[in-house]
């Protein structure tokens, strides 16, 4: 029998797929959020200026680098490991709601961009993939706001 691509993805299934993981990642969220590619409290890495496109005041600039910077890591561990778990693992049960709101939303959108894409940026030899890897996130873009 050959390989049969689906077509589509069916909300309810990938809602309760992802409601099972977010279940079962507790401990694998609590561990990423514990060694991070960059430590986001470290001052060397705060970058105020960044931040300061979204608000409108320098003393919000410089408020937003001192209180990061004094953050007590030991404290949002403790609370990363204890109730942050539990409330992660909580969600995938929790969010069911919401998230099957948004894949039945989402998924229809992502079955008929990836139609477009197959039909006008196939896959190609390595460098023509550039402009398909474009295409797609010009197209999911377009989606922004609209799947919930």
């Amino acid at each position: 029998m050959p390989l049969m691509p689906r077509a589509t993805i069916d909300p309810t299934t990938a809602t309760n797929n992802w409601g099972a993981g977010v279940s079962n990642g507790a401990a694998k969220w609590a561990d990423g959020y514990a060694h991070p590619k960059r430590n986001p409290f470290d001052p060397s890495v705060i970058n105020p200026d960044a931040w300061q496109n979204g608000v409108s005041t320098p003393q919000a600039k410089t408020r937003y680098a001192s209180k990061l910077a004094a953050v007590n890591q030991d404290v949002v561990l403790t609370t990363v490991n204890g109730v942050g778990k539990q409330k992660f693992a909580a969600a995938g049960t929790n969010k069911k709601g919401n998230v099957q709101t948004f894949m039945s939303n989402f998924l229809p959108k992502v079955a008929s961009s990836l139609s477009q894409l197959n039909s006008q940026n196939p896959k190609g030899p390595r460098g023509s993939n550039i402009q398909r890897a474009v295409a797609w996130a010009t197209l999911m873009a377009a989606t922004r706001g609209t799947n919930n």
